[in-house]
């Protein structure tokens, strides 16, 4: 159990349906956990199994190609994409800090019915990041 989140179950024949559970597990890990300890946990022999699954063992981690990638899908309508897009821009991960284009990027995936960009679109407006504090607003996206 990383930061309070459980470790995902694997299958044998490793789905689709797999990847999509450490794609979300990795996703809880990320919104509590602190740039220091993202790396701190991918940094170890023991977390291989996850990181070559999901990322591709042999390949160097390089934001600004993953920025690359996801802006590519996002700009196509990908709602996944938009949302990850906009985690980047929050965090300041291969891009500048930038709570206003993390805010454009989880409104497009949010209006697709992306439950997770609702929820950081709720939040940036709990927050007032990006977008004037609104608790109403908020509350909508929640």
């Amino acid at each position: 159990m990383i930061l309070n989140v459980r470790e995902p179950k694997i299958s044998k024949d490793f789905t689709i349906n797999d990847i999509r559970k450490i794609r979300d597990w990795q996703y809880e890990i990320l919104k509590k956990a602190t740039p220091k300890e993202i790396m701190n946990y991918y940094n170890t022999p023991e977390n291989l199994q996850y990181v070559g699954k999901s990322k591709g063992l042999g390949v160097e981690q390089n934001y600004k190609k993953v920025i690359n990638w996801l802006k590519k899908a996002a700009e196509q309508g990908d709602a996944e994409a938009q949302n990850d897009l906009g985690w980047m821009y929050y965090r300041g991960l291969g891009v500048k800090q930038d709570y206003k284009e993390a805010f454009n990027w989880y409104k497009k995936s949010a209006g697709q019915g992306n439950a997770k960009a609702q929820c950081n679109l709720g939040l940036m407006y709990f927050k007032g990041e990006g977008v004037e504090q609104n608790y109403k607003e908020a509350f909508n996206w929640y």
